[in-house]
Order: C-alpha cells, then structure tokens, then sequence
C-alpha cells in the first residue's frame, strides 16, 4: 500500500491525497492509498476543529487505516531526521526553511531506499527505481505542490466532488453563483488570529489586500457579483464594506459543501489559505481570474503554489 498519517485540516489533507492519487495513478496502479488520521484526531481535540476525516466525504479512494506499521530502520530514519529538523526550526531558528530543504535532500535517496518518500513543503523530483515495489512506501510531508498531480488534474477534480446533494437552503446562493459573474472572495481568519504560533507564521490579508482585490476585479469583470466566504463570517460581516452586489455563505456549512459553492464560481480572490487554493483549482471555468496575495506565509513563501496566470495584489 502507499501510505500517510495524514496531518492538518482539509486543504492540507487534500494535497496529500492528490500528491498520493498520482504516484499510485501513474507508477503503482495495483497499490491501494492507506490513510491513518489519529494525528489529526490529536490536533483536532488540542485546537478544537472538527475536519479529522472529511476526505471521506468526496468521492476519494482510500483505506483509512488505525495505526502504519514502520519497520525499525524505518522508524530510526524518521526520528533522525526530525531531531535534526527541530535543532534548525527551535533553536538555531535562522533560514530554516532552506535548512530544512537540505536536509531532506540531503536524506532523499537513503529515505527512497527505506520505502520513504519525504517532502514538506514544495516539489521535487523522486528516483522512484530505489523504491521495493514488494512492500508498503510510506509517504511524509505537506507536498503542497500541484507539480505532483498535474497529470492528473480531471482525476484529482472528479474525486473532490462532494458525495452528498446541495444542500437545500444553499439553492439560491447556488443558482445565483452559476448563472452571474460570480467571483468568490475567500477571508481567513480563525487559527492565523487565535493561535500565536500560526499568526507567527502567517500573513493576515488585511482590508486593503481586499479592497484593492475588488478594485481589480471591478475593472476586469463586467457586471461582478461577489460571493463572501470566510471562517469568521460574522466579524467579516460587521467589520468590512463590501459592494450592493454581495451575497454571504451562511458560515456554517460543512466543508465539503463551502468547497462546492466556492469551486462554482467564475473569479477568486483568495487568502494565503490552502483551502481557498483548493477552490480556485477545482473551478472549471475556462476564463476564470485569480487575484492572490503576493506573500504567502513568513518562513517559506512556498511559490510552487503559485500560477503564472494569476494576479498578485
């Protein structure tokens, strides 16, 4: 099998499933995808958040499996090598995002002759010949990257689609998303304002990234009517001026649903999320606009998630 303890909530877990479902779609077709989510669990109860498993609420295909069996060296390999990432990340503290990428390059090929494919963030390359076809190929990391899985884009498309009907009281928003120039406006907030590690870690798109995002968008959209998503939509609501033309996702909608409606419309303007990535992506829309942020977070700007096409405010 090919197999991941997931990590991190649906965006992420999303680029781990993608990054997975293309290995075993283009090099290991007879293999199965087995995913563990007991670190997800853990997370979940330390920050209270409820998106563990919502993987499963797409037409994915995977196994979810309690616990992956490492061998020793397996095990010696990986804790080697995140002593090592911590000394960098905790204590020296300096460039440690480009530390980090030496590291694992560095421990690449003796990870690939372990069954380990590793990488945290970003794209490389993998000489998957190093791989024992016989044995299950653990993978670790992020693999935020869409290098990994853009053979398989209408695959990766067709199995992020919600396995449960719109629901009921969505129709309307639904509708108006689908027949207007509907331009989805993604606000994170949540966890990037609450926890103070990830705000030390992440830029918070403030009202002027979106008011001068709207501004573009005005110029280049004809007749605009925007879509206003956010995981804090009440203090968006009472602290932010949008255009008559806007409408509100109620806020409490489950995941999967937020992503179809998002995922509809035409334009994005979105945050430094990889859940409002994810929407972007998914849109099927032919002369879609992306208008981002031109930093992404503080310690790796992470460009592999960037489009050429897109407009960076």
């Amino acid at each position: 099998m090919l197999c991941k303890y997931i990590k991190g909530r649906l965006g992420n877990q999303m680029f781990q499933y993608s990054t997975m479902r293309a290995f075993q779609s283009t090099y290991f077709p007879n293999m199965k995808i087995g995913l563990s989510f007991k670190k997800v669990e853990k997370k979940a109860k330390k920050e209270h958040f409820s998106e563990i498993d919502s993987l499963k609420q797409f037409n994915t295909k995977y196994i979810t499996l309690n616990k992956i069996k490492l061998s020793f060296k397996q095990k010696i390999l990986i804790i080697r090598i995140s002593f090592i990432l911590f000394i960098y990340k905790y204590i020296i503290k300096k460039e440690f995002a480009y530390k980090r990428d030496c590291v694992e390059n560095k421990y690449k090929n003796k990870l690939l002759k372990n069954n380990i494919i590793w990488k945290t963030n970003g794209f490389t390359d993998f000489d998957l010949s190093k791989l024992d076809k016989n044995k299950n190929i653990i993978f670790y990391g992020y693999f935020e990257s869409p290098k990994y899985f853009d053979r398989i884009n209408k695959k990766i498309i067709n199995d992020f689609k919600p396995k449960k009907n719109l629901l009921t009281h969505n129709k309307k928003l639904f509708d108006i998303i689908n027949k207007e120039e509907s331009v989805c406006i993604s606000i994170r907030r949540g966890d990037f304002i609450t926890n103070k590690k990830y705000y030390s870690e992440h830029y918070i798109c403030d009202d002027t990234y979106f008011y001068n995002a709207i501004d573009l968008m005005n110029n280049k959209v004809k007749n605009p009517i925007y879509i206003v998503f956010s995981d804090d939509i009440k203090w968006v609501k009472e602290n932010m001026i949008f255009p008559k033309n806007t409408f509100f996702e109620e806020g409490n909608d489950p995941v999967w649903e937020k992503l179809r409606l998002m995922s509809n419309c035409k334009y994005f303007i979105i945050s430094n999320s990889s859940f409002s990535w994810w929407a972007q992506f998914l849109s099927s829309y032919k002369n879609k606009i992306v208008i981002a942020p031109k930093k992404w977070n503080k310690k790796n700007n992470n460009k592999d998630l960037y489009d050429d096409k897109w407009i960076l405010v």
